[in-house]
């Protein structure tokens, strides 16, 4: 974590430090995905899709704030200052870390309409790490249009958990027995609160939910196209 997300500090020794992924014989063409979401799960799930070789798509709406330092690691204080949009700042911190990644910012937001919008990346994988319930279930519904697998993390402050919904396995409301569509009803009833939760027990979490992410593009790769070596 201190690697990604260090004490942003002028002598930090980490500051500049670059991972030994980006060596370019240790990657490969694997793919492209589109990442939905670059908050407490998405920044951590960024940096192992590009290390394992994958193209990356990353989409959010949202801009950083100073609430966003303590756990999401991509992201420095000049970037809450300016309220850099997080998939751009995203992408710009993947690219120091790793000269070689093939990332993309896509400032919007996702929603009902998604298929027909991220049809045009040619994605192989789907992969959702946003915190609302409406854009999982566009995630959900963009997957079975295009026949693609797509991959849900989740957080709350004690644990965390991974859905992955197959082209033609059950869906990932389905996986999580109708919480997702009560959810987002939920959502459309009150005001949705504004930004991340900034309590620092959510990191932990988050990381763990990247890692499980890309764990289980690795046990996918068989059964679509080849992804990842």
């Amino acid at each position: 974590r201190e690697t990604l997300m260090p004490i942003w500090r002028r002598r930090s020794p980490f500051a500049s430090m670059r991972l030994p992924f980006a060596t370019p014989e240790l990657r490969r063409n694997a793919g492209r995905a589109v990442l939905v979401g670059a908050g407490g799960i998405g920044v951590y799930l960024a940096c192992l899709a590009v290390a394992c070789g994958l193209e990356l798509v990353v989409f959010d709406f949202d801009t950083v704030a100073p609430r966003n330092l303590n756990r999401q690691g991509l992201f420095s204080p000049a970037d809450a200052s300016s309220g850099t949009h997080k998939a751009e700042a995203t992408c710009r911190r993947l690219v120091a870390l790793f000269p070689n990644a093939r990332v993309c910012a896509r400032v919007e937001r996702v929603d009902e309409r998604a298929a027909s919008r991220l049809r045009r990346f040619k994605p192989d994988v789907l992969l959702c790490a946003t915190d609302n319930a409406a854009s999982r279930l566009a995630l959900q519904q963009a997957g079975r249009s295009l026949g693609l697998p797509t991959v849900l993390g989740a957080t709350d402050s004690n644990g965390c958990d991974v859905y992955v919904q197959e082209v033609e396995g059950p869906s990932l409301d389905d996986q999580n027995f109708g919480a997702i569509s009560r959810a987002a009803e939920t959502e459309a009833e009150r005001r949705h609160r504004r930004g991340c939760d900034a309590t620092p027990i959510f990191v932990t979490p988050g990381l763990v939910a990247g890692a499980l992410m890309a764990h289980r593009l690795v046990q996918i790769r068989e059964g679509y196209r080849g992804l990842l070596p």
